[in-house]
């Protein structure tokens, strides 16, 4: 039990130690707070679940930086593949109160929405995008992406908020 315990402080140190530093760097990259602070932490989730068998411990930063280069590389990768969503498919055309009306002004409006979508933390999106793109029930997003039916609801009105404050400004 004590080097169960020693490990965990271990761990606790270098987390406190870099993780300010790893959320930063990971901020520059992603220019998104929330995405960086979630990249960081699955960074060290990483880390904690592959503690025994690390390569190179003794250069534990750069172990982390090359991580965290990584795992922006894979958010990049992933959002470059989010898939667009019409109005009509992401719910949006319900959140304004009337028709939109105009080629110009739908145009408009989606690029602000995608943008919105752009900026949305990572598990944010998956779950409003497989709501309503890929039109699946919270209990089945649930179970896909291993969360509780509230904290599905939770991603979805987030989501919308976030959105209904976008278009709120057009």
């Amino acid at each position: 039990m004590a080097s169960s315990e020693q490990e965990k402080q271990e761990f606790e140190d270098l987390y406190c130690r870099y993780a300010p530093v790893v959320e930063r760097f990971a901020m520059a990259l992603v220019k998104d707070a929330s995405v960086a602070e979630d990249i960081c932490q699955n960074v060290f989730l990483n880390l904690w679940n592959r503690r025994r068998n690390l390569p190179g411990k003794d250069n534990i930063s750069a172990y982390l930086f090359a991580s965290t280069r990584n795992a922006v590389a894979d958010w990049f990768r992933r959002y470059a593949k989010a898939p667009s969503l019409s109005l009509e498919d992401a719910g949006i055309a319900g959140l304004l109160g009337s028709e939109v009306s105009g080629d110009m002004a739908r145009s408009e409006m989606m690029e602000a929405v995608n943008r919105c979508m752009g900026k949305m933390p990572l598990k944010r999106r998956e779950v409003f995008l497989l709501s309503r793109a890929k039109g699946l029930k919270n209990a089945e997003i649930a179970s896909l992406m291993g969360l509780s039916e509230k904290a599905v609801e939770y991603h979805i009105s987030r989501a919308l908020a976030d959105l209904r404050k976008i278009l709120g400004g057009l």
